[in-house]
């Protein structure tokens, strides 16, 4: 019985030295040459491991100058538990638009093979206005991680935001909340009041 509850717990602590734990690299190298960059104070990052690009963009930023704008405004459903629509970007041109109108400078897509980039955010990097300046392939222990990569792209001739406030959709709350985008961004955060 003893060698039993001895062994038990040895057993998993064993078990437990030997398991790799899952990674992603390459979120930090992203965030490297980003913070390298004069004008990365408001960037766009499209990919399924956002949380993980955030991260970084923290650690590298702890004052909280920089602003990461996530790729919701595109990817959103048009409607959720029955609420109303929220207005979806479904051409290019309004995913530029929506660049211009924020003064996005950096546009981060994560590639990858089993969750597609939406082909409008695809199309609109195909333009004149945007030049891929970097591609950093991600690095995995998860075969599903395996082919992806982040491309990052330039605003070829960026300008200054058009728009002061910006409405970011509530999915849980019945009205979108509206911000002022000098708050957020370029200074530090919470600001000093």
């Amino acid at each position: 019985m003893l060698a039993a509850l001895i062994g038990m717990p040895l057993s998993f602590y064993a078990a437990a030295l030997v398991h790799e734990r899952p990674y992603v690299e390459g979120y930090e190298d992203a965030v490297r040459y980003l913070s390298e960059q004069p004008d990365s104070d408001r960037v766009y990052y499209q990919g399924i491991l956002n949380g993980d690009f955030i991260f970084h963009v923290r650690r590298f930023d702890p004052e909280k100058r920089k602003m990461v704008i996530r790729g919701k405004q595109i990817e959103m459903h048009p409607a959720f538990q029955g609420s109303p629509g929220r207005s979806v970007l479904r051409t290019p041109e309004k995913v530029r638009e929506m660049f211009t109108q924020l003064g996005v400078r950096y546009v981060l897509i994560e590639e990858n093979v089993f969750v597609r980039t939406p082909a409008v955010t695809r199309e609109a990097m195909q333009s004149d206005k945007f030049e891929l300046v970097k591609r950093i392939p991600l690095r995995s222990n998860d075969t599903r991680f395996a082919r992806m990569s982040i491309s990052i792209y330039r605003v070829v001739e960026p300008g200054p935001a058009s728009v002061q406030t910006i409405r970011i959709p509530m999915l849980t709350l019945p009205n979108e909340l509206e911000l002022s985008l000098g708050r957020l961004s370029g200074q530090p955060w919470p600001p000093n009041r």
